[in-house]
Parts: structure tokens; sequence; C-alpha cells
């Protein structure tokens, strides 16, 4: 995989995403109300944002609207990526995590943004 991703952390969860699946990244500031939604480390929605959770970002497409709070966004210019898949008898069924990569000496799960909405906002519909 070659091109520009956005590598995305919230506390122990990495991801990487395509750059295209991710708009405008916006620091909130202390006491800001900006609503915004996190993730936990199983990639489930969390019922606040965590006070170390200070970048929010909206994803592309479908869910649009949406912002989502990070503790670092990090684009990633023109990279290769070497996925390794992961294997099915590791998979949930309805895991957006098809593969991983390794970034800085840590892995990082590989996904898109529809996939990880899907997943996270999946128990609030």
């Amino acid at each position: 995989m070659r091109g520009n991703f956005v590598l995305l952390r919230a506390d122990q969860l990495r991801l990487v995403v395509p750059q295209a699946d991710v708009g405008a990244a916006s620091y909130i500031e202390m006491g800001d109300g900006t609503q915004c939604v996190s993730l936990s480390d199983t990639m489930k929605l969390l019922p606040g944002r965590p006070a170390e959770r200070f970048i929010a970002a909206e994803f592309s497409g479908e869910f649009a609207g949406t912002a989502w709070c990070w503790d670092e966004l990090r684009v990633l210019i023109d990279v290769q990526l070497e996925p390794i898949a992961v294997p099915k008898a590791l998979r949930a069924g309805d895991s957006p995590v098809q593969a991983y990569v390794e970034i800085d000496g840590e892995l990082a799960y590989v996904c898109t943004a529809e996939s990880i909405c899907r997943y996270a906002l999946a128990e609030q519909v």
C-alpha cells in the first residue's frame, strides 16, 4: 500500500486510514463545549470525551458531521505500508480491522473511516 494516510491514536488504539477519509483537524480548548465522540481501546464509543483527547476531526463520506476526538493525529505523506492480514480466526464478523501495519515500532490497525463508524456506531442505532 502506497499513498497518503492518517495515523489516529486514542489511548492504546492506533488506526491508519486513507487521508481522503479524514477532514481538517482542530484543537479542542480546555472547557470548550465541542461535541465529539471518542473511542475506547476496543473501538466502542466512550460515554464522554477523556481530557487527553484534544484533537477533533470529522470523517468524510456518509458519516460526515460528527467530530471524532483523538490523542494524536499524524498525516503520513507518500508512505509505503506493508499490511499484514489479521487471520480470519482472530477477526470478529463485524470488525473493521482486516490488517495491521508497523509504524515507528508500534502496531496500527488499517481501516477506513466508514468501517470505523459503522462498527463504533452500531450499538447506537
